[in-house]
């Protein structure tokens, strides 16, 4: 495949450090999405922020469930390309794309078919609250398959050992979704202000470019070999590697809707400070998430070229930026936190 990169040769930390930091940055910019449109849409009040705060869970625990074929396929993929295996890669990213496609829609099915029960669960008791948070969230579901392939694109990718190109991709669409969001929360001319329904566009556009970017960098890299059958052996296993951090991430965000269950009895706009609060907390964990990602893709490679001693290696390096970028990271976000809270949440 074209756009390998070995990570079983050189320098072990500057290989991690030039892998990694694309990552982190693809990660915050993914993070940053709902960081602007809670910026925009707070300045029409705190009930259309509660809105998206409210259906957004639903979007989380989505991405929470896909990380069951995003990881493992990323894993897979990493061990065969060290391996030398690009035709077993080949098989192992078809059956991931299969998976992510079939997940996107059964997930969609079941929350168009009870929306009203799942927004309902909160208990808001406001109907023009409730109302702003199935359109957004419905809106959001359409785009849930473009949102989970675009992130499984980017794994791959990344397994590769290419972490700058889905850097690229994704900050294109970052620009667009910033460039929309006011045009349609707000409109201008001939455009109407769709408000909530606006901001949920926007994102919907953003990712739909991102897959098509994707796609075209795909054909070029020939990313999609051709004759490689799906098969359930493999499926499998990317699911078993999958599972457990799937389990913490869904757990992580069912808690999450357990306590704006709780919040919601102060009313909307304490599930709105929650969401903000949720939204700039996120951007902590999702960033230094990226270090996850290129682990994975360099223990990958150098386990499916059975080198034992450069994992172990690679295992002491990362733990040491890991501790060094999360220093950082916290006095970044304490400054961070203090000037945000003022642009989402007026008065």
């Amino acid at each position: 495949m074209k756009g390998t990169m070995n990570l079983t040769e050189g320098p072990i930390a500057p290989t991690l450090l030039k892998l990694t930091l694309p990552i982190i940055a693809t990660n915050f910019i993914s993070t940053t999405y709902g960081l602007v449109d809670m910026i925009w849409v707070g300045k029409l009040g705190s009930d259309p922020v509660a809105a998206i705060g409210t259906a957004s869970f639903f979007v989380n625990l989505a991405v929470a469930l896909s990380t069951m074929i995003t990881i493992g396929t990323g894993i897979k993929v990493a061990q065969s390309i060290g391996g030398g295996r690009e035709e077993q890669a080949g098989v192992y990213i078809k059956n991931g794309f299969l998976m992510s496609i079939i997940l996107s829609l059964l997930y969609m099915v079941i929350i168009f078919t009870f929306k009203k029960g799942l927004i309902g669960f909160f208990g808001l008791d406001n109907e023009h609250v409730e109302t702003m948070a199935i359109q957004f969230l419905l809106i959001s579901m359409i785009g849930i398959g473009f949102s989970i392939i675009n992130t499984l694109f980017s794994t791959i990718i990344n397994s590769l050992g290419n972490s700058k190109r889905p850097f690229k991709i994704f900050t294109i669409g970052f620009l667009i979704n910033m460039l929309l969001d006011p045009l349609l929360i707000f409109g201008l001319g001939p455009i109407p202000a769709l408000e909530v329904k606006g901001a949920a566009i926007a994102t919907l556009i953003a990712n739909i470019f991102v897959t098509i970017l994707f796609v075209f960098e795909a054909k070029k890299t020939h990313l999609f070999a051709k004759n490689n059958p799906f098969k359930t052996k493999e499926m499998s296993e990317v699911i078993t590697l999958g599972i457990p951090i799937t389990i913490q991430r869904v757990t992580f965000t069912i808690i999450s809707i357990i306590i704006a269950k709780i919040i919601v009895n102060w009313g909307p706009e304490a599930i709105a400070v929650q969401k903000v609060g949720i939204q700039i907390e996120s951007i902590s964990y999702m960033t230094i998430g990226g270090l996850q990602g290129a682990i994975a893709a360099f223990f990958g490679q150098n386990y499916g070229a059975r080198k034992i001693g450069r994992i172990r290696e690679g295992y002491h390096r990362a733990l040491l930026l890991t501790m060094t970028f999360l220093r950082r990271l916290n006095i970044i976000s304490v400054y961070f936190i203090s000037q945000t809270t003022l642009f989402i949440i007026p008065d």
